[in-house]
């Protein structure tokens, strides 16, 4: 039995035992003397001898009729069917003579108690009808329940899916133009090469840190931005203009883990030439809830011709799968430069399985 039938059938106890203790009260005042009516005990015991067929009927649909519905629906079908002929028979024959009245004498012998609270045989039925129809109800609802439980699991199971696929196709590709950058700085450059691996290496400490982990804390996405701008400044010639300017303070905003990288590696790679004057800008703010990025880089014909590859679309499933629709994306051409804005909530509920 899961927690959901668990729940079902403690509401079910509670609404049995209210119904109960609930009418019983005025008799129960009474016998106790708190009310001027008088009552006795066996009107008490009388009244709950007249509900506890309901009750009982209930029981054996819920633990012995109703499970069969999960095997077999014609078969259970078949099995209420009996039960309610079974109750039904009880109702107008036993459970239609009030309690306490003998068989064998004659109406006019019996004298009647005060209170009688026993119920006709019809009434009986009705209720017991309800009690399995509020079954069956509840039932119903926490099957539905399960079914959305288990439609939520699956959903968090493929975003994760979803999620690490991506972050697999970005890794490696990070990795290797990386890789080749320092490669090519060791034929040019032995000191910038030097410098160049040993930020790789801080950076390389800080993807291995991030681990599986669906968001990381802001100020550690941008102490690896600054680490990546430091990579690319080695790169390229001195003249390039890079600008950055990034909040020193975050709080407790997170972020998912090298969404900004990919931008950023996107401005350098598209927006620096050797021929002619280039320049990055980048600029994060983190206020009233928000994290604001933007990202603008010179806009070259070759870097036009190449377009912005895989990087950007892949940016955009990664933010829909885990932002939904609470981010805001737009980049675009702006006369000679390249523009990316993102905005984005600095919490994110993540899902747990």
């Amino acid at each position: 039995m899961d927690a959901l039938e668990k729940k079902n059938l403690k509401v079910f106890g509670i609404f049995w035992l209210s119904v109960l203790v609930i009418p019983s009260l005025p008799l129960l005042w009474g016998a106790l003397g708190i009310t001027e009516r008088f009552s006795s005990w066996e009107e008490i015991v009388s009244l709950w001898k007249s509900i506890l067929p309901i009750i009982i009927l209930f029981l054996i649909h819920n633990f012995i009729v109703l499970p069969i519905a999960k095997c077999n629906r014609i078969l259970y079908a078949f099995a209420l069917i009996i039960l309610v002929l079974l109750f039904g028979v009880y109702c107008f024959t036993l459970g239609n003579h009030p309690p306490g009245v003998p068989d064998v004498v004659s109406p006019m012998d019996y004298n009647p108690p005060s209170y009688q609270p026993a119920r006709p045989g019809s009434l009986k039925f009705g209720f017991g009808i309800l009690a399995i129809l509020a079954n069956i109800g509840g039932y119903a609802i926490v099957d539905r329940e399960k079914k959305e439980q288990e439609r939520r699991l699956l959903e968090i199971d493929n975003l994760k899916l979803q999620l690490e696929a991506l972050r697999y196709q970005i890794n490696p590709h990070f990795f290797l133009n990386t890789l080749n950058n320092i490669q090519a700085l060791i034929l040019i450059d032995p000191d910038k090469a030097s410098e160049s691996l040993g930020v790789f290496s801080k950076m390389m400490q800080m993807l291995l840190r991030y681990g599986d982990a669906q968001v990381i804390p802001l100020s550690d996405e941008l102490c690896f931005l600054d680490y990546l701008v430091s990579l690319m400044r080695l790169r390229y010639p001195d003249d390039i203009a890079v600008e950055t300017r990034l909040p020193a303070q975050t709080g407790e905003a997170v972020i998912q883990p090298l969404i900004l990288a990919t931008f950023v590696e996107n401005a350098f790679k598209h927006g620096i030439s050797y021929k002619q004057p280039s320049s990055v800008r980048l600029q994060i703010e983190h206020s009233e809830g928000k994290i604001i990025f933007r990202c603008e880089n010179t806009l070259h014909s070759e870097s036009q011709a190449k377009g912005l590859g895989i990087g950007l679309e892949n940016a955009r499933k990664r933010l829909s799968l885990l932002y939904g629709g609470q981010y805001r994306l737009q980049a675009n051409p702006s006369g000679d430069h390249y523009v990316v804005e993102l905005v984005l909530p600095d919490k994110i509920d993540i899902p747990q399985a």
